[in-house]
């Protein structure tokens, strides 16, 4: 069966926040997984207040080659539910680039959880995590969104301080 046309596209992944600094370099890293052939990852789509500054990210991140050109840039506020529901609604997994967590994340968590729609970012923020962890836990839970914080970049030291400790016989 045909789908409509008015049905929005599904992505494998959208990068909410993916004009800052670190959501440019995970772009960058997504591209080269983006429909190779071993790669699950098959579509994405970018997220963030500017569809603009979205389009400079990936042009950046594309370099020195063209940016692909069947990327959708989706508008979507942390400041804004509505618009969090329905990226949640398009997509199987968000991954939230925008910080400061403790400010910005919460209103994405508690979108994914709602919606079953699984979340991951890249906070360190050790408070933000304790605390959706007992926000949302129930939610996700229930919808079926795996919740999963702390995926690089601010956790990254912690993590090579433990395999060093573990390493040198301390």
């Amino acid at each position: 069966m045909a789908s409509s046309s008015s049905t929005p596209q599904l992505f494998d992944l959208v990068i909410l926040g993916a004009s800052g600094f670190t959501g440019k370099h995970v772009l960058k890293q997504a591209l080269k997984f983006l429909k190779a052939p071993s790669s699950p990852l098959r579509s994405i789509a970018l997220a963030g207040r500017s569809p603009s500054n979205l389009s400079r990210a990936l042009q950046w991140a594309s370099g020195p080659n063209s940016p692909p050109t069947d990327i959708p840039l989706l508008t979507a506020d942390t400041s804004d539910p509505d618009s969090l529901r329905a990226l949640c609604s398009r997509t199987r997994l968000l991954l939230n680039c925008v910080g400061p967590f403790r400010r910005h994340g919460d209103p994405v968590v508690a979108a994914c959880a709602a919606s079953g729609c699984d979340y991951l970012d890249i906070t360190g923020e050790a408070e933000f995590m304790e605390r959706m962890e007992a926000r949302y836990h129930e939610s996700a839970m229930e919808s079926g969104s795996l919740v999963v914080c702390a995926c690089g970049f601010d956790s990254v030291p912690a993590e090579l301080e433990c395999c060093s400790t573990r390493y040198s016989g301390l």
